[in-house]
């Protein structure tokens, strides 16, 4: 089981709420010579879906997870909503989110998407396995959103933490 904590901040604070975030593991490294395209489905790929699961049977009960794609973060756990006050946190629990084995999502990029289910490209990261801590961090530090994706582990056998702080999402 993989522990999430996700900490969101939005870089300009206003009135209005920022809602509907999708966010997704995606199958592809970060290509860091694309410049403005580095997030692009040229760079970054589609969704993480080693299995070719269909999102039909895909949703946020955890008993129809083995339908959803493993990267799919938004349909399994919700969007990412950030209120008028600028912060959000939320913790969860994914039993199908493996950070080793032939469906991890080290080495791969997450990807957050535009605000009200939009499926522009805010920003992206990189899933980098550090494997003597057995930590993966995903850094975002461009196209106005930055912070960290983290997934942590002891031990090959422990639960997986991940912890999350963006800022900058709109």
């Amino acid at each position: 089981d993989t522990s999430v904590l996700v900490d969101v901040e939005k870089c300009e604070v206003d009135d209005a709420n920022s809602t509907n975030h999708g966010y997704h593991v995606h199958e592809y490294s970060v290509n860091e010579t694309a410049g403005d395209n580095r997030c692009g489905a040229a760079s970054t790929g589609g969704h993480w879906n080693p299995a070719a699961r269909s999102l039909d049977l895909c949703s946020s009960d955890s008993e129809d997870w083995e339908f959803c794609e493993v990267g799919d973060l938004s349909s399994k756990h919700g969007k990412l909503d950030i209120p008028s006050t600028g912060a959000s946190k939320v913790m969860y629990t994914d039993t199908n989110l493996p950070l080793s084995g032939a469906w991890s999502v080290a080495d791969r990029s997450i990807v957050v998407h535009a605000a009200n289910g939009g499926a522009a490209r805010l920003d992206c990261g990189i899933i980098e396995e550090y494997s003597e801590s057995k930590t993966a961090t995903a850094v975002f530090d461009a196209l106005g959103v930055w912070g960290f994706i983290r997934f942590l582990r002891s031990d090959a056998d422990s639960n997986v933490t991940i912890e999350v702080s963006l800022e900058g999402l709109r």
